[in-house]
């Protein structure tokens, strides 16, 4: 003989076994818990550690874009102006222009002032109007 039991003593072993009850270790579920609980504490800190790295990354990428776009828009063209002031250029463009249409709107009610005044005068001053001349 070899040393390992035949068939038939091992199917005997296995009846025998299978028909008393089977505890375990008293031990055994507190150690079965301790490991999943250790598990669980790896996981729970390998998961921070990356959500970490994930916040961090997302606010260096955003802190970076901050800064490309303060340096790239004022420069888009190659000078230094801003919006706001070419808004400003151009509300003063347009007072510009208003005030020399109000100043030529003004010369021309004034020479049609003077035009009208002549012709009054000139109709005044004749002498023939066919009807009475009245000075007041």
């Amino acid at each position: 003989m070899n040393g390992y039991p035949t068939d038939e003593e091992l199917s005997r072993l296995i009846e025998e076994l299978e028909k008393q009850p089977l505890y375990a270790p008293a031990h055994l579920q507190e150690s079965v818990l301790c490991k999943l609980q250790k598990e669980e504490q790896k996981k729970r800190e390998a998961s921070e550690k990356v959500s970490f790295f994930l916040y961090s990354f997302k606010m260096a990428v955003g802190m970076a874009a901050a800064i490309v776009l303060l340096f790239a828009i004022p420069a888009n063209d190659g000078s230094n102006k801003s919006y706001a002031s070419e808004l400003r250029r151009e509300s003063e463009a347009a007072e510009e222009k208003l005030d020399m249409h109000f100043e030529n709107g003004r010369e021309k009610l004034s020479q049609l002032s003077e035009k009208l005044n002549t012709m009054v005068d000139k109709l005044f001053q004749r002498e023939d109007l066919g009807g009475y001349y009245h000075e007041s």
